[in-house]
């Protein structure tokens, strides 16, 4: 973003902008991406002259907090080329996202409302250029299932987001279902490795269902 004659935006400005988004995305993730623009500037103790310089509409909010998000996993999964090893760039992929994930638990959220609201704002899921041949290597090398491709590594960290979403029990279960949908990438024969602790009894599984169900 620049002002007018393409000058820098003041240091100021920026700080205004960057404490709009974090506080927009605290209320959002709390309350919905519905919030109006008067309420915000009104918790922020700013003029609503000010927020709509920034953002003069809500769906710009959310197109801005979109990018943002977008912009913190690309650069944190850039870090996906410096690891070796087909099998370890796939557990570093998984582990990068789920991080990103849970920092930014709207993600998902803010990516669908601005594909329907500014589609040509909206940008996809980020696959990092290390990992687009994970799949050929590791099926070479023998580490992977011969009938495993791309597509079935890159959904795996959004499957298990799956459980944060119904909460902390929920999450209690993030790892041993990460540890269980990576082994099944391995081929036959391959050797088991233990699942971490994490299993639920059947009540706690019947809670997590009611508690789902009224959301």
């Amino acid at each position: 973003m620049t002002q007018t004659g393409g000058r820098q935006p003041r240091r100021d400005a920026l700080e205004n902008r960057a404490r709009i988004l974090d506080h927009a995305e605290l209320r959002f993730a709390a309350r919905g991406l519905d919030v109006s623009l008067h309420r915000l500037a009104e918790e922020l103790g700013v003029g609503i002259g000010t927020l709509y310089r920034h953002f003069p509409t809500l769906d710009d909010l959310h197109v801005a907090l979109h990018h943002r998000v977008s912009d913190l996993a690309s650069e944190r999964l850039s870090a996906v080329a410096l690891i070796e090893g087909p099998w370890n760039r796939i557990v570093g992929y998984v582990d990068l996202v789920l991080e990103v994930m849970a920092e930014h638990p709207l993600a998902r959220v803010l990516y669908a409302r601005v594909m329907s609201t500014r589609p040509e704002h909206a940008r996809p899921a980020v696959i990092p250029p290390a990992l687009l041949t994970v799949a050929d290597e590791g099926r070479q090398l023998g580490l992977l299932r011969p009938d495993i491709e791309l597509s079935d590594i890159t959904v795996l960290p959004y499957l298990l987001h799956e459980l944060v979403a119904l909460g902390p029990a929920g999450a209690v279960l993030v790892p041993r279902m990460r540890a269980l949908l990576l082994e099944s990438l391995r081929p036959e024969g391959f050797p088991h490795t233990p699942l971490p602790p994490g299993a639920v009894d059947a009540e706690t599984l019947k809670r997590i269902a009611a508690e789902h169900g009224r959301g």
